[in-house]
């Protein structure tokens, strides 16, 4: 599982294609989508694979 956490809003941007591309691009020819890709920001949570998402747990403010 990979999760990525930062402020904005709960929709998927550059950031996290760039984890998915090393997803893609790092398998050495196995299976590398057997966990998930979670979006955690100040708005909720989004879970790539599913599309899932809530406002809870969320990012707290500093």
């Amino acid at each position: 599982m990979t999760i990525v956490v930062r402020p904005g809003l709960t929709v998927l941007g550059a950031g996290e294609y760039a984890w998915l591309n090393g997803w893609r691009y790092a398998n050495h020819l196995r299976s590398c989508y057997s966990s998930g890709l979670m979006l955690v920001t100040g708005h909720g949570w989004m879970d790539f694979m599913t599309e899932w998402g809530g406002e809870s747990p969320a990012m707290m403010a500093s």
